[in-house]
């Protein structure tokens, strides 16, 4: 980026720079303690001063030793205020949100990954978080009659529309300008608008758009502020590294991906929240598989596990359907929504995406150890439930109902590791120069070691609840179920939390099988 410091030291640079931004946050607080703006308004004036400043920073500063400390600093700030119920004009809001702690927090992650490997992704990442998004927010104020809601802050579909519309305006615009301003044409295979051809330029707007619509509709408590963000930075830089010929196996995936997860909605093997998040993270792995600057390039090798463990593993729920047990009342199987989907996927997805950031080949063992852990917790547990014996608790050996968490069954063991050395055979199979036979041997335990891990976290600490109405004991904690009360375990650790442990134990014990 053209660097234009203000002043000769960059520590007086910074010092008014941080004085700019207080000065014009101290002139929003007035506004809406003095002349009485209303607190929404207020809160997305400072949400677009905020990311003018932070979108200037590549022009002002040529390291990122000061935007990260200015980032650092109000992380502090906002984390304080929010507490003590200071700054209303930051933090004003008609429900819990921690957004003005994720804003600069996204900015940190955008900064450590892109700041210097591609400056234009960070920036178009922060033009959409400061304006697209307060622009969907009072377009669904203002003329917004049909809400939905897709996890727990409820959405309008007129917000929704200004979303998508105005992120693909703004990320076109970024991407249009930026380049060129930037003179860095080197990421892009090509020479029309932006060093991007057409249809790759078109396609880069259309499904960034898309990425941080689902972002933005999929929120909770602000977190489309980091969201948001993200998978805009990781798509833009992500698609301008994709080589040429890549392109129709990317637009084939996006579309035929979208007719499988639909189809899959319909079928209620996935709820609607966790379809669409399954194709943005689907679109992200494929995408970071294709653009990886190694001798594994290409989507399908990375995303056909994906298909593998969730096509099987929805047959087997299908089959269970029957499976509403004492301890587990409210349990769909098979709808799977969001937070079931992220649990399960978003280990893979990381070491998908780093793959696809540096390039690495042996992340593709610890991508393939995080899915079999997922993998062998739920073939253990679909497939246990076809014992004719009562499950045992792992840690107590005692009988336990059907579906408890922590049970065991012998039938459920063979499940267990049928589906870890499924998915490492899959692996296998797919880069036999890259894995062994003493690889899949390697895999497959750890997936085996990482559903038991599951298994003993759901017999020890995995929090339960108490109905008072019926004296019942359960593992959901459900706003719209009966009221609970924590009964046992850690209230944080719920289901879906036990199961990121378990895909984040098998990732980590595939690292260090790497590493010896």
């Amino acid at each position: 980026m053209p660097f234009t410091p203000i002043l000769p030291s960059p520590f007086l640079t910074w010092l008014v720079f941080l004085g700019a931004i207080f000065a014009l946050l101290g002139i929003s607080e007035w506004a809406a303690t003095r002349i009485g703006m209303r607190p929404e308004n207020s809160r997305q004036l400072v949400h677009v001063i905020v990311g003018v400043f932070i979108f200037l920073c590549p022009f002002i500063f040529r390291e990122p030793f000061y935007p990260l400390i200015t980032a650092l600093l109000f992380i502090g700030i906002n984390l304080v205020t929010l507490r003590v119920g200071r700054l209303k004009s930051m933090h004003a809001t008609g429900r819990i949100s921690y957004g003005t702690v994720y804003f600069p927090l996204a900015f940190v992650i955008l900064v450590a990954l892109f700041w210097y490997r591609d400056p234009v992704a960070l920036q178009v990442a922060v033009l959409l978080l400061a304006f697209a998004d307060p622009l969907a927010a009072w377009v669904g104020r203002r003329y917004g009659h049909r809400s939905f809601t897709l996890w727990r802050d409820p959405k309008t579909m007129a917000g929704t529309t200004a979303m998508f519309l105005g992120s693909a305006l703004l990320t076109f615009l970024g991407v249009a300008l930026l380049i060129p301003l930037s003179g860095d044409l080197g990421l892009s295979r090509g020479l029309d608008l932006a060093g991007l051809p057409w249809p790759q330029l078109l396609t880069t707007v259309v499904l960034t758009a898309a990425l941080a619509t689902i972002a933005e509709a999929q929120s909770s408590r602000g977190s489309d502020n980091i969201t948001v963000p993200l998978s805009a930075a990781l798509f833009v830089f992500l698609f301008r590294s994709l080589p040429s010929g890549s392109l129709i196996p990317v637009l084939l995936w996006a579309a035929g991906s979208a007719l499988l997860l639909g189809l899959a909605a319909r079928l209620k093997a996935l709820a609607l929240s966790g379809a669409i998040t399954a194709w943005g993270m689907g679109l992200l792995i494929f995408l970071s598989g294709c653009t990886g600057q190694s001798g594994l390039s290409g989507g399908w090798a990375w995303i056909t596990p994906i298909i593998a463990f969730f096509g099987l593993s929805s047959i087997l729920t299908r089959f269970n359907r029957s499976m509403v047990t004492v301890s587990n009342p409210g349990r769909e199987a098979g709808r799977r929504n969001l937070i079931q989907v992220f649990a399960n996927g978003g280990i893979p997805l990381l070491a998908a995406v780093a793959y696809g950031i540096w390039g690495y080949e042996l992340l593709y063992p610890v991508f393939l150890a995080a899915l079999a852990a997922a993998t062998a917790d739920t073939w253990g547990t679909e497939i246990g439930g076809w014992s004719g014996r009562p499950p045992r608790n792992i840690v107590t050996w005692r009988p336990v109902a059907r579906g408890d968490s922590g049970g065991i069954t012998l039938v459920g063991t063979v499940g267990t590791l049928a589906g870890t050395a499924f998915l490492a055979a899959v692996g296998l199979w797919l880069q036999p120069q890259l894995l062994s036979g003493v690889d899949w041997l390697a895999i497959s335990t750890i997936g085996f070691l990482a559903a038991t891990i599951d298994s003993i976290l759901g017999a020890t600490v995995q929090a339960r609840y108490l109905i008072p109405a019926t004296g019942r004991i359960t593992e959901n904690r459900s706003a719209d179920g009966p009221e609970v009360v924590l009964h046992s375990g850690w209230s944080w650790l719920d289901n879906n939390m036990v199961n990121l442990v378990c895909t984040g134990s098998g990732a980590a014990m595939g690292l260090l099988w790497l590493a010896v």
